[in-house]
């Protein structure tokens, strides 16, 4: 488990629509400045990737789906995170520019506080899926995964990527190794 770098890189990837619309708004006052949102994008989507490297070397655990709720339409919501700081930002003024900044961070806070850091559009774009599980013991679990649907029943192998309740779904043709059957 990678714990809360995955959080905080998922949190980061998740805006990377937000930084490439700063860096073009802002070109005209901060020339090459405006860039460096756009380079942390970036270098947390290939973080996204390397998290998806890690979970092809660690073993899977077992879990299977007792209760599922497809949550991909939970990024609608998010999505109004980016529209509503672009409603009335100036460039020329410093305290927008510090305003959206705070409203960045109460959104990030809120995100990662709630257990929300994966429900963001560049996880959608990646081809992966959003689900809530519940395992045959009740416990929650939230699914990445590339499948478009889940089934009562069905066995998913994961790897747990921050604390116990996000997991990335990895092929079915590995073997349990050592992480075994989740426990809450």
């Amino acid at each position: 488990m990678i714990g809360w770098v995955a959080r905080f890189l998922l949190f980061l990837a998740g805006y990377l629509p937000m930084y490439l619309i700063l860096a073009i708004l802002g070109w005209s006052r901060f020339a090459y400045w405006s860039l460096v949102p756009t380079v942390i994008g970036l270098v947390s989507l290939v973080s996204i990737v390397l998290i998806h490297a890690y979970t092809k070397t660690t073993a899977p655990a077992s879990l299977t789906v007792a209760e599922v709720t497809n949550k991909d339409g939970d990024v609608m919501p998010y999505l109004l995170g980016y529209l509503v700081p672009f409603i009335d930002l100036d460039f020329a003024s410093n305290a927008k520019l510090w305003a959206m900044f705070i409203v960045f961070l109460s959104i990030g806070f809120t995100q990662v506080a709630a257990n929300l850091i994966h429900v963001n559009p560049v996880i959608l774009a990646m081809g992966r899926h959003i689900f809530e599980v519940k395992d045959s013991d009740g416990v929650e679990h939230t699914v990445l995964t590339r499948e478009k649907r889940l089934k009562k029943g069905e066995r998913l192998r994961v790897v747990t990527l921050a604390d116990s309740f996000l997991h990335w779904t990895v092929k079915d043709d590995r073997k349990a190794g050592s992480a075994g059957t989740l426990r809450p």
